[in-house]
């Protein structure tokens, strides 16, 4: 047991924003990835971790019967409890219904869509060196799309103190407007900021237990961790009373204003007015502090970060992020990012040891029950769920085949995901595609990059490219 934490997996609600893969029947944290429920990814993270007593958080009933059965398989090893808040309940929200179960000295939060390696022990470590109020993962560049040309719109802004993992800035890419807007406190006790665009949240993080509670019950308006709570716990390291701020390094003089040093590089932000009136609640505080002190981030924000601001070093605890490295970390919260973490989980070397199957000699695995024809090859990097039958001379590559897929002779699977009891008739090609459970393909139909939704019956003798094929 990890003594002095609790974990707290948030795994949401019903699959709604998948595409094809949206079910009414399925919670999100039991789609298959690699023919397990992505759900049993973070549970088995953690039980590498020590953690046995794990809160688990479902968005409405449905999803928590949905949840049901794995987590009795986790009974013999692991405590878990499953705990619902309200549909569509926020981050925030849901650990504010059950902050009287929150008892443990820090509280790890970790959502139900991340597969990660070895990331658990690596947080409670930094964790426990700094005895910070706060430190979260965060998730390097993947490669884009090509149909994005590279100019994809940023997922997170993060501003990073440089080789101090310090966290100073943070900004979904959502919510940016066309500036984005830093406290002066920040600048002139933080120093320098690298400013990101290439990395993002991971939703993994540790909180001191005292500091959460008490910036919930403060700002009973914060619905996010990752919106509201970390970006406000950033802003306010360096406020009056925490004990961080420090005087920044070449200032002509105790007077001088902090955003004055840093002019060739920052804007100034409005001016304080001597004549303002007292604020009468802490969150008026909060938000008169932050109008009177925010100044603007000059420059343009580069794709691999720009170094913004100037100023001294920073000292002491404050709010801190791990960037991973050398370790396997993708959240699975997309239709893209489910192709790929398939693909991952299948290939050896990248995150195939994470699914807990052997690989066979030749670096695929193919359940003991499944049927293979006479010619019929399975390339490295496959995934061949249970009872699956596959005919004669058929070719499977980098591909996962759900349980009780059914394919006939002379069939082609090559870098696509085959749900539970697909059927594809005899001289189909499928590649880069999702074929989800049920579906059913006719002969000699060619799918290039497709979804095809549950249950839905592929005509014979048709060519889809790039289509989403639903009922």
């Amino acid at each position: 047991m990890t003594v002095g934490f609790q974990a707290v997996v948030l795994a949401g609600g019903m699959a709604k924003r998948f595409g094809v893969l949206n079910a009414d029947d399925m919670p999100k944290s039991m789609i298959p990835v690699g023919n397990r429920p992505l759900l049993s990814y973070s549970l088995d993270a953690l039980e590498a971790a020590g953690f046995t007593d794990i809160l688990l958080m479902m968005c409405g009933d449905a999803a928590a019967r949905g949840v049901a059965r794995l987590v009795d398989s986790y009974s013999a090893r692991m405590r878990i409890q499953v705990v619902t808040s309200p549909e569509e309940s926020g981050t925030a929200q849901a650990l504010r219904s059950v902050q009287d179960r929150l008892l443990a000295d820090n509280i790890l939060i970790v959502s139900g869509d991340l597969i990660c390696d070895g990331a658990a022990g690596l947080l409670v470590k930094a964790h426990l060196s700094r005895h910070a109020p706060s430190a979260s993962l965060l998730i390097g560049p993947r490669p884009q799309p090509p149909e994005s040309g590279g100019k994809l719109k940023p997922e997170d802004y993060i501003g990073l103190c440089p080789r101090r993992s310090r966290l100073l800035f943070m900004c979904s890419g959502a919510s940016a407007g066309k500036e984005l807007r830093v406290r002066r406190a920040l600048l002139s006790s933080g120093g320098q900021i690298d400013l990101h665009t290439d990395l993002q949240d991971a939703h993994f993080y540790i909180f001191s237990r005292k500091k959460l509670l008490s910036v919930l019950d403060a700002h009973p308006n914060m619905t996010s961790i990752k919106e509201h709570v970390l970006p406000y716990m950033a802003r306010r390291q360096f406020s009056e009373g925490s004990g961080l701020r420090k005087k920044p390094s070449g200032a002509a003089s105790a007077s001088s204003s902090p955003v004055d040093a840093a002019e060739p590089r920052v804007g100034k932000g409005p001016t304080e007015d001597p004549t303002t009136s007292a604020p009468e609640t802490p969150q008026q505080q909060d938000q008169q502090e932050e109008e009177e002190e925010e100044v603007e981030l000059g420059g343009k924000v580069g794709m691999y970060g720009e170094l913004l601001g100037a100023g001294g070093g920073v000292e002491g605890g404050g709010v801190y992020a791990e960037l991973v490295k050398d370790k396997y970390v993708i959240r699975v919260n997309s239709l893209d990012t489910y192709c790929d973490a398939n693909r991952d989980v299948a290939q050896p070397g990248v995150a195939a040891h994470l699914t807990g199957f052997t690989l066979s000699k030749y670096d695929n695995v193919v359940d003991k029950t499944a049927e293979l024809g006479n010619r019929t090859t399975i390339g490295p990097g496959c995934i061949v769920g249970a009872q699956c039958v596959l005919g004669d001379r058929s070719s499977i590559r980098r591909s996962v085949l759900g349980k009780g897929v059914k394919l006939a002779n002379n069939v082609k699977i090559i870098n696509s995901v085959v749900g539970e009891g697909a059927h594809i008739e005899e001289g189909c090609h499928v590649q880069g595609s999702v074929v989800c459970a049920g579906a059913m393909l006719g002969e000699k139909s060619s799918l290039r990059d497709c979804q095809v939704a549950a249950g839905y019956h592929v005509p014979a003798n048709i060519e889809y490219r790039s289509e989403e094929l639903a009922n």
